[in-house]
């Protein structure tokens, strides 16, 4: 079916803040009222809340419609949160839970409530949806210019870019000042990766041909750093837990010219309900922090480029949160554009370019997921993009049962072979086969890696400022 049978936790007050509730609304009190009979056009009023007396403060990133600023701060905090089977988790156009509907498009898989369409639309288009198998929805039939099909819920054109606009944070960086360099003979680059994982930082600078002068590694999972010590070997120096770092150990290290790092996310997801926040691991965030401020104060004499990567899944307090210690808005980025899996990312920082249009950068890769598969075995794609990879074993499986094998092979079905992900991640084939490893951990530390393409992405600008070997031209 493609609305979910069972019920969100819906019956008390929502996770993600709803300002207004719509039902028992009297007429007066209903803002669609007003644009039914005429008096106010649909930009006039809030499609979150229908409430005919709230501000309108945004524009909604999807529909015709605006927003008051109750629901554009849960929609922001909701329109990526996905459940473990990959589909949403809120209704898209209110961010509210409840009976949801969900479109069949593997590559959507957004949620509608019942009480938003039958508020835009009918209780009798409701009924006709119910009935409907499959259901694409809103965003992925054509709108009609009668309004039988979409009612109130119509498509922006250009609802894609919306959405980057709407994440935008305005802060950005197009030139800084980087006057210690010399532009006719640069520097290699000296990096301090913090969370390090399976050494993605290094290889993306490798891959980019910035020269690495020193890249030291924070990590403690043995896992990870047999990885990166294998692919890597001395020229990434492990330095031990970020929690031990204080800053005469840090002043050792000094200068750096580039902090990255991505602390834990699990206590941070939307979609995790025992998440601790920073009462679990999120309180890692704030040794980033500490190390970022100090690495700062030492190199006083030099730019500091950095970054920080967390879930966009995560509650709009915690976002918050890092944005205020961060002193910036994160951009957000997803894998799909250059990858065929769904990874929705928050990235805070100060790299040029980092809050550009993800629109322009899937040119030139294959997101496919058929791309990806080894050949002459005979495999074939059943879905085009996988959902976000975790750790558990089922998070292979897709649909929104996780019922669905991703891969036929000889007209079988088939799962995706470790190797396999390791390319959808961007990493060589065979990158974490190392030790003797087993297929779950190996899972384990690709599922807690960036996606080597948006982080190349990312980095690419460092190029102009650094030594670098390559000669690529820009994606």
């Amino acid at each position: 079916m493609k609305y979910l049978e069972a019920i969100r936790n819906d019956n008390e007050e929502s996770e993600v803040e709803v300002t207004c509730r719509r039902s028992g609304k009297k007429e007066s009190e209903s803002a669609i009222i007003e644009v039914r009979k005429g008096f106010l056009k649909i930009q006039e009023v809030c499609i979150g809340c229908d409430d005919i007396s709230c501000s309108i403060t945004h524009q909604h990133p999807l529909f015709d419609g605006g927003l008051c600023k109750g629901c554009k701060d849960s929609l922001t905090e909701s329109l990526f949160a996905f459940g473990e089977d990959g589909t949403g988790v809120y209704c898209c156009v209110c961010s509210g839970g409840g009976e949801l509907f969900v479109c069949d498009s593997e590559d959507c898989n957004r949620a509608y409530c019942t009480m938003c369409i039958g508020l835009y639309l009918s209780e009798a288009a409701l009924k006709q949806i119910r009935a409907k198998s499959p259901w694409l929805c809103f965003l992925c039939t054509p709108y009609t210019s009668t309004g039988t099909t979409h009612g109130y819920l119509k498509p922006k054109k250009d609802w894609q870019k919306n959405l980057v606009i709407f994440y935008d944070t305005g802060y950005r960086i197009e030139k800084p000042n980087l006057s210690y360099l010399s532009t006719e003979n640069p520097k290699p680059i000296r990096v301090l990766s913090l969370f390090d994982g399976i050494g993605t930082g290094k290889l993306v600078l490798d891959e980019l041909g910035i020269e690495a002068e020193v890249f030291f590694s924070s990590e403690i999972d043995e896992d990870a750093i047999l990885v990166t010590a294998v692919h890597h070997g001395s020229s990434v120096q492990q330095i031990g837990d970020i929690r031990n770092l204080d800053e005469a150990q840090l002043k050792k290290l000094c200068p750096i010219d580039l902090v990255i790092g991505g602390s834990p996310c699990n206590d941070f997801s939307l979609v995790n309900y025992a998440r601790k926040g920073f009462d679990g691991t999120g309180i890692l965030f704030f040794y980033f922090y500490d190390v970022l401020k100090t690495i700062q104060n030492l190199c006083r004499d030099r730019h500091v480029f950095w970054l920080y990567e967390n879930v966009a899944s995560m509650k709009l307090q915690y976002k918050n949160v890092i944005s205020s210690f961060l002193r910036c808005e994160p951009a957000i980025w997803d894998a799909k554009y250059f990858t065929p899996q769904r990874r929705v990312r928050y990235f805070w920082g100060n790299i040029p370019g980092m809050y550009s249009t993800p629109v322009t950068a899937q040119r030139g890769f294959d997101v496919s997921l058929g791309s990806s598969l080894f050949p002459n075995c005979n495999r074939k794609p059943t879905v085009q993009h996988l959902h976000c990879v975790r750790s558990g074993s089922r998070s292979l499986l897709q649909g929104k049962n996780e019922d669905i094998f991703p891969v036929s092979m000889n007209g079988k079905e088939d799962s995706i072979w470790i190797s396999e992900l390791e390319g959808i991640f961007g990493f060589p084939a065979h990158y974490t086969d190392v030790g003797n490893l087993p297929q779950t951990r190996r899972q384990g530390l690709l599922a807690r890696a960036w996606s080597v393409p948006v982080i190349k992405h990312l980095l690419k600008p460092l190029q102009q400022y650094f030594k670098s070997t390559s000669s690529d031209e820009d994606e």
